[in-house]
């Protein structure tokens, strides 16, 4: 008798520990802890796969997958971390939130925020095996995104630093400006023309001619020469009152002196892919402009400035206008103004003697301190 006794305690102990594993509950905790690791891997499928069958219904993997992915990556997303705080809960309990503390950087600078993440407990039906699942919402994306809205970029355009002489006056600065042209077959006198376009623009009537006879050129084509500030009222005036000669406004890089300090200064112009690849990948793009030569590029650094950049993110009213609130932002920080020791009348008036045929260079130096206050090389460009 003793053996079929022993027999039923040991099949009685082994349905008593099924039993009991069977009805085990999981720890909700970790379930958010493995969420939480494959959020920071920015494993997103994943993160679906562990969301309750009601979000799936709410949010398909386009609203959760694909905005995630799309939206950590127009923002530059990087050293995501996140912290699971402390919660109370009871073990019967069938729904669980947990707050957390996520800190990200983005292209518009560090972004902070404490949300909770919301666990219900589901019971399968056949197996009564009970698990987690995440009740997930956008606002776990950003706060401000949980009753809807979109993000927005606002890029600010930092301002080139401006280049000035000893006098704070302008050798390379930014201004709407004019970019002065001809049309050939405008022409009514040429030679009187090209004298007078040459003398108001400080241009060489060579340098003029060669413009016009470039290969690409016809007679109804406009042929840029020089671009001149807007404010150069008296000289936008006169180029007016040239049968041949054509002005588009622009804004861009304008260079008062012109010639007389072209090698000095230099100018700007936009990179190039060769160049691209030797910059800084955080500060230039494809569509930048950087110093070609001169102190333009000698100095692109400081000149350059910093862009702005905000993150918003924007939702209608109740009357349906768009209303926006900043996420992250980056203050544009512009140029630095580069004073020389130039004095650019100094240098206009040694460029002047080299007029004509000469070719050479020549530098004026403060005989007490040293300091070079003209530095000339002709012919120019």
């Amino acid at each position: 008798m003793k053996k079929p006794f022993k027999l039923l305690l040991i099949v009685l102990s082994l349905l008593i520990i099924s039993s009991c594993s069977k009805n085990e509950r999981k720890d909700p905790y970790e379930l958010v802890e493995t969420y939480v690791d494959l959020w920071q891997e920015y494993n997103f499928t994943k993160m679906y796969d562990m969301l309750s069958e009601t979000t799936k219904q709410q949010y398909k993997t386009e609203d959760f997958i694909d905005r995630y992915e799309k939206i950590y990556q127009d923002l530059g997303i990087q050293n995501l971390s996140i912290s699971i705080l402390e919660s109370e809960y009871e073990e019967e309990d069938t729904a669980v939130s947990f707050p957390i503390q996520v800190k990200m950087d983005s292209i518009a600078g560090p972004i902070e925020f404490t949300e909770e993440i919301e666990l219900e407990l589901v019971v399968d039906e056949e197996t009564e095996e009970e698990n987690w699942f995440v009740h997930w919402n956008p606002g776990l994306i950003f706060p401000q995104l949980k009753d809807g809205g979109k993000i927005k970029i606002e890029r600010i355009e930092a301002k080139r630093g401006e280049i000035l002489d000893r006098n704070e006056m302008p050798l390379a600065i930014n201004d709407i400006a004019y970019e002065v042209g001809v049309v050939p077959n405008a022409f009514q006198n040429k030679a009187s023309e090209i004298k007078q376009i040459a003398s108001l623009l400080k241009m060489s009537e060579g340098a003029i001619e060669k413009a016009i006879s470039a290969d690409w050129v016809q007679s109804d084509h406009f042929v840029p020469l020089k671009t001149i500030p807007k404010a150069d009222e008296q000289t936008v005036m006169q180029l007016e009152n040239i049968p041949s000669v054509s002005m588009r406004e622009t804004i861009g890089r304008v260079y008062p002196a012109s010639e007389a300090a072209a090698h000095l200064v230099g100018y700007v112009g936009k990179v190039t892919s060769e160049e691209l690849e030797k910059l800084p990948k955080d500060k230039y793009d494809e569509n930048d402009i950087i110093g070609k030569r001169g102190l333009e590029s000698l100095f692109e650094e400081r000149l350059k400035g910093e862009d702005g950049v905000k993150i918003l993110v924007v939702k209608e009213d109740e009357k349906g206008d768009p209303v926006s609130t900043v996420l992250a932002e980056k203050p544009v920080k512009d140029g630095e103004k580069m004073i020389l020791t130039i004095d650019v009348n100094l240098q206009e008036l040694l460029y002047e003697a080299y007029e004509g045929e000469l070719k050479g260079a020549a530098a004026a130096i403060h005989p007490k301190t040293g300091e070079i206050l003209a530095l000339v090389s002709s012919p120019s460009f």
